[in-house]
């Protein structure tokens, strides 16, 4: 019977001394949040206080470049900030404005100069092609689009020479823009005037095979069309080297393609021409001989 009353009692001790160290642990735990909600609001405090000083008011708002209608456009988008606190805006909220609401621009940066400066500086895309889509929902559209596949308009565009594309369907964007980006890496021979500028136009038919238009830089106004077929970027510089060996010949010769079909390159047996080996086939009508034959029609 004592034994049993001596248990009853070191066992409401334990209960006891359990919930004393449960209410304990909850008031430190209490006062913990108190102390820390006080400093937050201590520093939310002085932090308004401070952003309230005539020290960080925004006095002086630029845009860089500085020239053009663009960065007039885009200053008057960002002049409202003259006046306010340099420490209380969204610089990602007025970044992502601008580009929604001008797509031409790629990258933007926003640069804090405390105590009351800021300053905007931005990029322009820079345009690879200029693409014809033949869709119907599209109507012909032209617009200009960067490594990227990014389309944008040429509004605010410096005016630069681009290659133009012709288009079946979106499909044949990445291929393409990947054969421009290899052409233009390519430096052309000075000797064989295969310059990456005269890249003037490339089609791109249903099957997806690609015909470049190559300007001829001796001849205004006269260009050859380049029947390259389905591009792969394995053979680019097997068809490449192809055309240069073809252009060079053609220089010895003073003559001038209308057409080169380097559909058969590469093939396993080479063909020697001009002391180069070319890996395949190439067929070239030259311009005196579609001349020649526009002249005996004529006649007839």
């Amino acid at each position: 019977m004592e034994r049993h009353r001596k248990q009853k009692v070191i066992l409401r001790t334990k209960i006891r001394s359990a919930r004393w160290r449960g209410w304990a642990h909850l008031f430190y735990r209490s006062f913990k949040s108190l102390a820390f909600s006080s400093v937050l609001l201590g520093l939310i405090f002085t932090w308004h206080r401070i952003s309230k000083l005539e020290t960080f008011i925004i006095k002086s708002v630029e845009v860089k470049p500085q020239e053009g209608i663009l960065s007039s456009k885009i200053f008057n988008q960002i002049a409202h900030l003259k006046g306010k606190s340099i420490l209380n805006f969204s610089s990602r909220k007025i970044v992502r404005q601008i580009k929604n609401n001008v797509p031409q621009i790629q990258t933007v940066k926003f640069k804090r100069f405390f105590p009351d400066r800021v300053i905007l500086e931005y990029r322009l895309r820079k345009p690879v092609a200029k693409v014809v889509l033949s869709l119907k929902e599209k109507n012909g559209q032209v617009r200009y689009v960067d490594e990227e596949g990014i389309f944008f308009s040429g509004e605010f565009l410096e005016k630069s020479f681009v290659p133009e594309i012709e288009l079946p369907n979106l499909n044949s964007l990445t291929p393409t823009l990947q054969f421009i980006k290899l052409w233009f890496k390519e430096k052309g021979s000075e000797e064989l005037q295969i310059s990456p500028i005269s890249l003037k136009k490339i089609r791109v038919n249903q099957w997806g095979e690609l015909t470049a238009e190559l300007l001829e830089p001796s001849e205004a106004g006269r260009s050859t069309e380049i029947f390259w077929g389905i591009f792969e970027e394995k053979t680019f510089a097997e068809k490449r080297n192809a055309l240069e060996v073809v252009w060079k010949d053609l220089r010895i010769k003073s003559m001038q393609a209308e057409t080169v079909n380097l559909r058969g390159v590469p093939q396993e047996t080479p063909v020697v021409l001009n002391q180069k080996e070319v890996v395949g086939r190439v067929i070239v009508r030259p311009m005196e001989f579609t001349q020649t034959l526009q002249e005996k029609t004529l006649l007839h």
